[in-house]
């Protein structure tokens, strides 16, 4: 099955259902055009060789570093350099 074939919900609709409680930290910009096809949790300090695209990664924040902007650059590959 190809990625276009898998079943998948646009991030935008996942993050506007206030019953899921989701707040997004990290992730490319525009969300209406980013689709999620695979959800996981995990608290490993780098996740990213086993992602592939298409992940909503959820995390408790456990073992993210003490300031947010470097915290959730280390979970997200596809953000531009600052």
């Amino acid at each position: 099955m190809t990625e276009s074939e898998q079943p998948s919900v646009p991030l935008s609709t996942l993050l506007a259902d206030p019953a899921l409680g989701l707040r997004r930290i990290a992730g490319p910009a525009g969300e209406h055009r980013v689709r999620v096809s695979t959800v996981g949790t995990t608290e490993i300090e780098d996740p990213t060789p086993y992602l592939v695209g298409g992940e909503l990664l959820l995390t408790a924040g456990v073992r993210l570093l003490s300031t947010r902007r470097a915290s959730t650059r280390t979970y997200d590959r596809s953000s531009p350099p600052e």
